[in-house]
């Protein structure tokens, strides 16, 4: 069975979009066993961001439903070093393949530290995608919307009340179908949660 693993090593020092929390680790470790604590963003990481993320009334990440974020998954590559990525890049899969779980990679996966020139969506993309009623929605780069942007991208996709996983980590994925676990931790009443993504082959799953 093909699994691969989308998801960021999260550790200490790990990319970070600006003034957000940077994660941090401390271990004690004693005779009997060694125990952590853990002080990090709701967005460190790979991470899924729930409706509460931008709109005050909108679900916290508790209330996402898990049917949304597994299931059937279309990964398209759209080949976007920096800037907008269109909804050229993805559109006739959804309007004419029926995808409901779309995920978007770009050259941003294969990038270990931030720059501001990250891949995000354009409005239109956006709007294709909140119109399209998708399941989810993912990423590879730090956020949908650009750096210093006013959060519209977001706005327009999760007022569909579609969760938007963002930081994914696809170097090593083709576009493509594949089977989908993206599983937030269940924090209740919290903007969003880091997650743990994994794509497995469409025929692997039901085997």
């Amino acid at each position: 069975m093909a699994v691969y693993d989308v998801t960021r090593e999260v550790c200490s020092g790990l990319m970070a979009y600006p003034g957000d929390p940077k994660a941090e680790f401390y271990s004690q470790t004693t005779d009997d066993c060694m125990v952590s604590e853990i002080k990090m963003c709701s967005h460190s990481g790979t991470h899924i961001d729930a409706p509460r993320h931008y709109l005050p009334e909108g679900d916290s990440v508790d209330l996402v439903s898990p049917f949304r974020l597994i299931g059937p998954v279309l990964v398209a590559d759209s080949g976007v070093k920096s800037g907008e990525i269109t909804a050229d890049c993805f559109a006739s899969e959804i309007v004419e393949g029926g995808c409901k779980r779309l995920l978007i990679k770009t050259e941003f996966s294969y990038e270990n530290n931030f720059r501001e020139d990250y891949p995000y969506l354009s409005e239109g993309a956006a709007r294709i995608i909140a119109d399209a009623g998708l399941l989810s929605f993912g990423i590879d780069t730090p956020s949908v919307d650009p750096y210093g942007g006013d959060g519209q991208n977001h706005r327009i996709i999760l007022s569909e009340n579609i969760p938007v996983i963002e930081l994914l980590d696809l170097s090593d994925v083709r576009s493509g179908s594949y089977f989908m676990y993206a599983l937030p931790l269940r924090l209740r009443g919290l903007d969003g949660s880091p997650a743990r993504v994994i794509l497995t082959d469409m025929e692997d799953e039901f085997v």
